[in-house]
């Protein structure tokens, strides 16, 4: 059985928000040091907004672009690019990203085999198959 689910920025950037909560509430510090995530979809790219520093000092605007694939069955997003301000952030930070919104997205969508997602008109659709 075929299964389409269509999500919103507005929706994935709740969903990463408490993914990020979640992660550093686990973990006792800022695995991802994130806050206020938001995500926009254009041009079949997702792009995540955000303000990076630590809690109560002054942060700083970051710029994530993201490339979505599917990867056996699961969603595979790849940050391609990090602008962190005027600074040039290492690659591990955007690894960091991906698998935080790679495990965000996989987990609530244990029962679905992914085949294709795609981003167009300000949303984000999954095709899948359902067991």
């Amino acid at each position: 059985k075929t299964v389409t689910i269509t999500a919103t920025s507005d929706e994935v950037s709740s969903v990463l928000a408490q993914a990020i909560d979640q992660a550093t509430q686990s973990s006792g510090s800022d695995i991802v040091p994130l806050q206020n995530p938001v995500v926009c979809f254009s041009d079949g790219k997702m792009s995540l907004f955000g303000q990076m520093g630590a809690e109560g000092s002054n942060s700083i605007n970051a710029l994530l672009s993201i490339r979505a694939g599917v990867s056996n069955g699961k969603a595979a997003f790849k940050v391609e690019q990090v602008q962190v301000g005027p600074f040039s952030v290492p690659q591990g930070f955007g690894d960091q990203v991906s698998q935080l919104l790679n495990g965000a997205l996989n987990q609530n969508l244990k029962q679905i085999n992914l085949t294709e997602i795609k981003i167009q008109n300000n949303q984000m659709t999954l095709t899948g198959r359902v067991p």
